[in-house]
Order: C-alpha cells, then structure tokens, then sequence
C-alpha cells in the first residue's frame, strides 16, 4: 500500500531511506492511519485535459470569494542574467474549493494516536489544532483554475494586474512571469493581493544578483518536528505549539545582520498542505523568506508521513537546483540537519555549483531516537568525501558555527589580495569529518616540524638549490593555501618561504604571512611561531624592535594581534586566549583562511590537559575549550575519549599525566674516595 501510495506521487524509496523507515516503524503507523480519497471538482476529462494542457487548459475557470479559498505563497523576485533590467518571479498558488469537512471523527482518531486523548484530548485548544491543521489535508482541490492579483509597489506607482494559473491536477499553479519593478532595489518588499480575497496578503521580496542568501531546512533544523519517530511527527505537526530548536532563532538573527540582510529560503520537504502552518511559525520565529514545500497531493494521511521521510534527497537537490538558477551569483549558506538526507542533498548540490555555496551546516540532534548511524562520523565522511573540509560543520548548538561563519564572511568578502589557488587540489583535500577528528594526538601530539602531508615537488624544492629561487614563491604561496585548507602545517616549507621574502621583498604576500603564522599557532607550544616571526624581511619588522614600537601597517598590527595570541597560548591562559579571539573581529578575517581554526587549537590544548591532568572540572575545560553544555559533552567524549561524569572529566592514564612512586637505589663504593680521605686526615690545610 506504501509502495502505491508512493508511486502515485512520483516519489521513489531509497534503500537507505526503506531501511531507516523500516527501524523506526513508519510502514506500519501509516498503514494504520484513514484512507483520505482526493476530492477535487473537475471532472475525469478535465483532469485529464489539466495534465495535458496546462496553462492551455480549456477547462480553466477564475476562482472566486464565494466558492474558493487561495492560498498566494510569498516569492522573490529575481533578475535572469539574460534579461536587460526586467525582473521575474515564481508565484505559487494553491486552490481549494470553499467549505469545511466535518472531520470531529479524524480528530478523535489522532488525538488518541499521538497519545493525547485523556485530558489534553479533551482539551478544546489542542482538539482546535488538530482540526485546523488537518483541514487543509480535506479540503476539496480545485484544478485548472486561476486567480487575479495585483502587485503593490512601494513608490506610489499604480499597483499592476497578473493571472496566475490555471491549477494543476494538484490544485497548484506555479508561473514564473516578468513582473517589470526597473527601479524596484535590492531587499525591498512588496505586497500581493487579489481583489475579494481579504485573507490574502502575500510578500513578493527582491533580491539582486549578488550578495548572500540563506538556503535552510525546517524540520528538526529550525523547528522541532522529530521526523525520526512517526508519532512524534503527527504529535508536533498536529498538535503541538510549534518550538524552535535550541539557539537557531538567535543565531539566524545574527546571520541577518552579519551577511547583511540576504534572501532566505525555507525548504522542506513537508507536504504543501502545512504551508499556513509553517508559515505563520517562520513568520513569528525567523527571517522572512520563500517557503518551499512539496506539491504532490498525497492520497492518504499516511502520505504525510511519507513525504518527510521518502525521495528526500532527489526532491532537495530539484528545488535546490531551482534557486540556484534563479540566483547563480549568491553566496549560498546552506543549513539542515542530520535526521533526513540533507548532508547528502547539499553535497550534491556543491558538487554541481562549487561556487555558490560556501558554507554547510549541519545540526546533529542527540535527544531523538534511531540517530546512532544518522549521527556517526563515519556517515558524514561518506557524505561530503570529496568536499572541502572547510566548507562543512556539524553542529549541536549553533553557537559552536560562530567563529566559522565569521570566518566563512570574512574570506568572501574580500576584494584584494585574493588567496592563490593550485588548479586542481582536490588530492590534498582530506575527507575526514572536522567535528569529529578523533584526538588520537591528545597525549602524543605529531611533532611541529614534522609533516607526512608533503607532496614530492615540495619536497624536491627543499632539498635542491631551488628553495633559494625567487621562481618557487608561487609554489610555496600555493602551498600555504593547501596547509590552510587541509589542516596541517609544514614549518620547513613555511620557513623556505619567509627566507624567499626576506631575500626578495618586493614578493612579500601580506596575507600568505598572516596564514603562517596562524598556520604556526595550531601547533603550539613549539617553537614555530617565534622561528617563524624572525625570518620576516627587516622592511617590515627590523630586527630586535619592539614590535609595539613599530608604525601601524595592516600587516604589522595583524603580527601584533597574532604575537598577543601565541603568548596566550605558550602561557597557557586559554580563556584569555578565547575572549581576546572575540574581542574584536580583525581576529575573525585573520584566521578566516584557515579551515578549522579554533577546532585546530581545542585539540592543542586537549592535548595539554591530557597530559597534565587525570580528572579536571567541566566548568574548568569550558572555559579553557570555549565550549559549553552538549557540545562541551561532545568533544571530550567523541574527539578525546574522555568520561564526563556529572560535572567531573575524567582521563585516562598515560606516560604523561600518571603519577607513580619509585624507588632507584644505586650502590656506590667507598675505595674511590679512599685517597681523598686519607690526604685529608695526613695533610690538613
């Protein structure tokens, strides 16, 4: 029945998808839930005629406030790159005949699945709930037909008329037109309305071809759905009042002003029928923005079930790919989470468009059932193999993706002194997943001047005459490139470089210096950073001066604030060394080159504590990690191996930190000092 059910959308089961759905139970609960026919009042010919026809359609008819409800979905407008000044945009509609079911019956039935038919089943304000959220899956679709609205302008210009239609077999229309606005700027908002139709009031928002835009999931990433357990799916959709999960509504604030108020797009993969529900909570909860959700109309309840947890993937990549093309200029940050396919969907949409998204992030829920697999590094590396490692994040609150996305900002938006890139340096891009390095350095840390990432050329360069020529600055230049990406750290080929510098100053790189040395802090402690800041050409730091004495040059106030770092560090005042990291964000677009940064110094100083310490308090580490609650848990758990137990961390023994009592004996004659001993007592002084 599933399988019908699912063929009848166009949807296809992925064999990872079958196997998740069969271990939390979704076949069974759906089976379960009521048959709901697709009532729609066309005619077989004129369903027929709406699939073969389209915006052609014969049958179509104008729906109107006596007979339909119409639901106009907010949109952005957008201008193709092979349009002179004319904007365009996707109107979204979805038509329903007028009236309401008596569905009292539906309403007890889920009220006593989800488990809430004692007191809060009898409770009027949830049965309310349930009975408006289920009406739009009973309602009466109306195919092939169309409406009339009118776009409003903001500059006192007349509003003007579009006809939006006809409907699909779905009751959906979606058209993209050409809606003029020449003088219409970039982030401003107009409204859309129809004449009679009091309750519509749609947002069409303008986005211009460049800047920054947000793509995010919804489900289980900014709102609490569960979508792991099918109970709990029907529970929070129908039920409950809608909770945002931990720190998004903070974080998506600042992610508004940091990337300067960019285009948003909520999609899911939630059935269209939950668009007034879903809308109504990003609407309170978050940026404004699209809100794109599937257009099948599923023939049973059960299919609400299955569109969260079935054809996940294809369906995110096709909308994804959409957006894409409307705004292949934006710099995309994409969020999701790791319950459904969205590690999957937004690699393959990096894979295609490289370019255009330069940030992933991914909330790993930990309070869900069935996550073990969903959560694992293992399925993470598999995922994004073949993906920058600087460019994906997991994450349990949003707060540990700050200084990433700092950095992340930083780094493009820049107008000069771009990074020098190889042509192909895919080969030096490790797959191993950053939020899950596993600190088998913890207590036996790879020597600083050690490096087994070295490719043969660079090798061949160090060992040869050419190290002195000023022809391989280039090489080395590209080289630190790979080292920040890739998370490792060469000091000889550093040194080589910086000894290029100071016999050739005019190939000074300001920004391949300030990449060394941060570079040179996430091998601490070590001599790196000290070998490193005396190898600079004396045109920029003279030798033996007061580096605070020096005139203020970008170069040398960014040595300045990194030697201010690397003294925290070698001191081990590592909340020092956080909090002078967020005091001020020319820190932020110092490091922002360097993929993993401050995961990079956690594992430093990991590996200090491990070997000093066997039991430290977990406030303690907080402060000395920057990190706090869950993802606190996490680190030392996951990364270190370490037990939290209550507020106690405990490590486990090593060469280091294991105090043992010895006793040495050592048997010394006394014949040696014979002679001495004798002259003393014959010839006194």
């Amino acid at each position: 029945m599933a399988s019908a059910l699912m063929a009848s959308v166009g949807v296809a089961e992925s064999p990872v998808e079958k196997d998740s759905r069969l271990e939390a139970g979704f076949p069974s609960v759906e089976s379960s839930l009521p048959a709901r026919p697709l009532l729609t009042d066309l005619s077989v010919v004129g369903k027929i005629t709406s699939l073969l026809f389209g915006s052609k359609n014969p049958f179509r008819k104008r729906s109107t406030p006596e007979n339909n409800r119409v639901w106009v979905l907010d949109s952005t407008a957008f201008k193709p790159s092979n349009e002179l000044g004319q904007w365009q945009a996707e109107f979204v509609t979805c038509h329903f005949v007028k009236g309401r079911k008596d569905i009292t019956e539906v309403v007890s039935y889920f009220a006593d699945l989800i488990g809430i038919d004692g007191q809060a089943g009898s409770n009027a304000e949830v049965r309310d709930r349930i009975e408006k959220r289920l009406q739009p899956f009973v309602h009466q679709i109306a195919p092939a037909h169309t409406i009339e609205v009118l776009i409003s302008p903001n500059n006192g210009q007349s509003s003007f008329k579009q006809v939006l239609g006809p409907a699909n077999s779905n009751g959906i229309t979606s058209n993209i037109l050409t809606i003029g606005g020449d003088k219409a700027s970039d982030g401003e908002t107009l409204r859309v309305t129809s004449p009679g139709f009091e309750d519509i009031s749609a947002n069409l928002r303008f986005a211009g071809a460049e800047g920054w835009a947000v793509l995010t999931d919804i489900d289980d990433t900014i709102k609490i759905t569960g979508t792991t357990d099918p109970t709990r799916v029907l529970r929070t959709t129908l039920a409950d009042i809608p909770e945002p999960c931990e720190g998004m509504p903070e974080f998506f604030r600042m992610l508004n002003q940091i990337l300067s108020n960019p285009a948003w797009f909520y999609l899911s993969a939630s059935p269209y029928n939950l668009y007034p529900f879903l809308h109504d909570f990003v609407l309170s909860t978050y940026p404004p923005g699209d809100i794109v959700l599937r257009d099948s109309s599923w023939m049973s309840f059960g299919g609400l079930l299955q569109s969260f947890t079935v054809g996940v993937q294809q369906y995110k990549v096709d909308r994804g790919t959409k957006i894409q093309s409307w705004l292949p200029g934006r710099k995309f940050i994409c969020i999701g989470d790791s319950t459904q396919a969205d590690p999957e969907s937004y690699a393959e949409l990096y894979t295609k468009h490289p370019d255009w998204i330069k940030a992933i992030y991914i909330r790993t829920p930990t309070d869900l059932p069935h996550m073990k697999q969903k959560n694992s590094p293992e399925r993470f590396a598999k995922a994004f193999n073949g993906i920058p490692a600087n460019i994906w994040r997991t994450f349990v609150v949003p707060s540990e993706l700050v200084d990433h996305l700092k950095g992340i900002v930083a780094r493009n938006n820049k107008t000069t002194h771009e990074r020098p890139r190889t042509q192909d340096p895919s080969h030096f891009i490790s797959d191993r997943p950053s939020s899950f390095v596993r600190l088998s350095a913890v207590t036996m840390p790879q020597a600083f001047d050690r490096c087994k990432e070295r490719p043969q050329h660079i090798d061949d360069i160090l060992r040869g005459l050419n190290r002195y020529n000023p022809e391989t600055t280039t090489t080395f230049q590209e080289y630190v490139s790979q080292q920040c990406e890739d998370k490792f750290f060469d000091v000889y080929a550093c040194l080589a470089l910086l000894k290029l510098y100071q016999f050739n100053p005019h190939l000074l790189h300001p920004e391949t210096v300030t990449n060394i040395l941060v570079k040179a802090l996430t091998v601490f402690p070590s001599p790196a950073f000290s070998l490193c800041l005396a190898l600079f050409p004396a045109s920029s730091i003279p030798y033996g001066s007061d580096i605070a004495s020096i005139p203020t040059t970008e170069l040398t106030e960014s040595i300045q604030k990194l030697t201010k770092l690397n003294t925290l560090l070698e001191s081990a005042q590592y909340d020092a060394f956080w909090s002078t990291l967020e005091s001020d964000d020319i820190y932020a677009d110092l490091y922002a080159d360097v993929a993993g940064f401050e995961d990079l110094v956690r594992i430093r100083i990991a590996g200090e504590v491990g070997k000093t310490f066997r039991e430290i308090d977990l406030s303690v580490l907080s402060g000395w990690l920057n990190l706090r609650s869950e993802a606190l848990v996490k680190f030392c758990q996951t990364a270190c191996g370490w037990r939290v137990a209550g507020q106690k961390v405990e490590i486990p023994a090593n060469a280091e930190n294991e105090a043992k009592s010895e006793i040495k004996g050592e048997r010394v004659g006394v014949d040696m000092f014979g002679r001495v001993f004798r002259r003393g007592y014959e010839d006194p002084a």
